[in-house]
């Protein structure tokens, strides 16, 4: 009984204005991109705390179809690569953020590029909503805290990339992938 009525419905759209400023202006409080040097190089500190099921910023970038995404992540197989595939309305649909600064906010990089992978220990978790944007209501990614983050934490996520299978096989020797 106790499980029903803590039941919550999963939302799937989010309509705070201050959150879609946010999205727009790429102005996320409470994050600071940290250079932890080689291998890691850079990635994202808290410097405010997080309360669980908090937003912490999106995944910003161009959206493309996956057939765009795969075809982008063939020709930077050597190199970094900053793509984000998720589904949404039925369609499969790739953010590419590999271009930092983007287009649209060509003085600043991005956090959700920024932050590093964690299959052990992920302190926050993308999760995808609708949402009704200038250009029209679409899809997108959103970082949602999995616990307490305290002032100068790094923000990891799982990357969803399986050591043996991911980048063709070539992931097996990316020691990265399994921390």
């Amino acid at each position: 009984m106790d499980v029903v009525t803590s039941w919550v419905p999963v939302k799937d759209h989010i309509k705070s204005p201050d959150i879609i400023r946010r999205i727009q202006e790429q102005s996320w409080k409470g994050l600071c991109l940290k250079d932890f040097g080689p291998p890691k190089n850079k990635g994202v500190i808290a410097t405010m705390p997080f309360s669980k099921g908090e937003v912490v910023c999106d995944y910003h970038g161009e959206y493309v179809t996956q057939e765009e995404g795969n075809r982008r992540m063939e020709q930077l197989f050597d190199e970094a690569c900053y793509v984000f595939f998720f589904a949404g309305c039925g369609e499969k649909v790739c953010i590419d953020a590999q271009h930092s600064p983007c287009q649209c906010h060509p003085h600043q990089d991005t956090f959700g590029r920024r932050m590093n992978h964690s299959r052990r220990s992920p302190n926050v978790k993308p999760h995808v909503f609708k949402l009704p944007l200038p250009e029209g209501t679409r899809w997108h990614p959103i970082f949602l805290t999995l616990k307490d983050i305290q002032v100068n934490e790094e923000l990891l996520w799982d990357y969803g990339v399986l050591c043996d299978e991911g980048f063709g096989g070539e992931a097996a020797a990316l020691d990265w992938l399994a921390s």
